[in-house]
């Protein structure tokens, strides 16, 4: 698959990356700490193509709620998994209300339910 990670911790960023590359996967992993590197992704996100994106929930200049609504925008057909916190359920709901399906991968987890999950896109 080909995903685009992107969260505001470069731990996370080095540990999703070394995870999913081992699996083969085709991984660009992007740090967000600002409303203008978020416009950046949002660009790559025109450009290339995702199969899924993973994003933090609560990152610096962007909730990944926010990101997920651009990146739905951009590409109806890249799928979103929020990252590392729960989302809220207001949140959820807004999401859900326009349209757009997501998963949630809660910290900690266990890498097997991260496969499992792109697994089920």
């Amino acid at each position: 698959m080909k995903l685009l990670v992107v969260d505001d911790c470069s731990n996370i960023l080095d540990y999703l990356h070394a995870l999913l590359t081992r699996r083969c996967h085709e991984v660009l992993s992007l740090r967000c700490n600002s409303e203008a590197e978020a416009a950046e992704i949002l660009e790559d996100v025109g450009f290339l193509k995702f199969d899924v994106a993973l994003v933090g929930f609560n990152m610096l200049g962007m909730l990944g709620t926010t990101l997920a609504v651009h990146i739905n925008r951009l590409s109806p057909s890249t799928k979103v998994i929020i990252t590392i916190e729960s989302v809220p359920p207001e949140e959820a709901d807004r999401l859900h209300r326009q349209g757009i399906a997501f998963g949630q991968l809660p910290a900690p987890f266990e890498p097997e339910e991260l496969f499992r999950q792109l697994a089920a896109l």
